[in-house]
C-alpha cells in the first residue's frame, strides 16, 4: 500500500497503526530574535485545547532534520540554527509516540495555523494549559541554556 498523496493512512490502517507501534515524530521548539517561543492551541487530540509546539510524524524515508524543514516550510518559517533538544516518550492510552525534539533559532516567517491548529503564537512565558510533554521538552531545553 502506498501513502496517499494527502499523506493521510486510511482510518482502518491509521487504528491499526496506532494500536500496534509508537509512531516516531518530531516536536520543534521554534525561538525568535525576541526569545518567544513559538505555540499552536490544538484542536485535535492528544492535548485538544491546550498549547502545544509544532510538530509532525516522520514519514517513510525522512531523516527527523528533513522532517524539521518540511514542517517550518509547511507553517512558512524558516531558521539559522537547528540542534537536537532529546527524545522523549508520550503514552497517551490510545497510542505511544517517541518524540524526537529539537530547537530551531533564529527563526523567521509569519506563521499561520493548519489542520491542527486553531490559532498560533510567539509567547515569551510557557503556557499554563500547554500539553504535558510540551512542558518536559521546553523545560529541558531552557535547562541546557
Amino acid at each position: 500500500m502506498s501513502i496517499p498523496s494527502n499523506k493521510m493512512l486510511p482510518e482502518e490502517v491509521w487504528k491499526t497503526v496506532l494500536a500496534s507501534v509508537p509512531i516516531v515524530c518530531v516536536d520543534i521548539i521554534f525561538i525568535n530574535e525576541k526569545k518567544e517561543i513559538l505555540y499552536g492551541m490544538r484542536k485535535i487530540k492528544p492535548y485538544m485545547n491546550k498549547w502545544s509546539l509544532i510538530g509532525g510524524r516522520i514519514l517513510r524515508g525522512e531523516s527527523p532534520k528533513e522532517a524539521v524543514k518540511r514542517q517550518a516550510i509547511h507553517y512558512g518559517l524558516s531558521y539559522n540554527e537547528l540542534r537536537l533538544n532529546d527524545v522523549f516518550n508520550a503514552n497517551f492510552g490510545y497510542r505511544c509516540d517517541i518524540i524526537i525534539s529539537f530547537v530551531a533559532r533564529g527563526v523567521t516567517g509569519t506563521p499561520e495555523p493548519k489542520e491542527e491548529f486553531s490559532r498560533i503564537e510567539w509567547k515569551k512565558d510557557m503556557p499554563s494549559n500547554i500539553g504535558g510533554i510540551y512542558k518536559e521538552e521546553i523545560r529541558y531545553c531552557l535547562d541546557l541554556v
